[in-house]
């Protein structure tokens, strides 16, 4: 399933927020956060309770998630 929302992804458009769900199901945290950085980029709306979000719990204690926690907050 992956391997075809990826594929989906390079030629159209699939929410990013179901792209993290995905990676994080799997285990796959770095590619879960290409994903969430996408988002910040985009400033998807999936973000905005994602220092609430039981769903991220699995990647709270990554440094990369407070990183991204600290530069959304700074963003608002």
């Amino acid at each position: 399933m992956l391997a075809e929302m990826e594929e989906r992804a390079s030629t159209g458009y699939v929410p990013m927020a179901t792209m993290v769900q995905l990676h994080l199901a799997l285990g796959d945290v770095d590619g879960s956060f290409v994903w969430l950085e996408k988002a910040f980029a985009c400033r998807a709306s999936f973000m905005m309770p994602l220092p609430v979000y039981p769903f991220f719990d699995s990647i709270r204690g990554d440094p990369r998630f407070d990183d991204l926690l600290r530069r959304q907050d700074a963003a608002s």
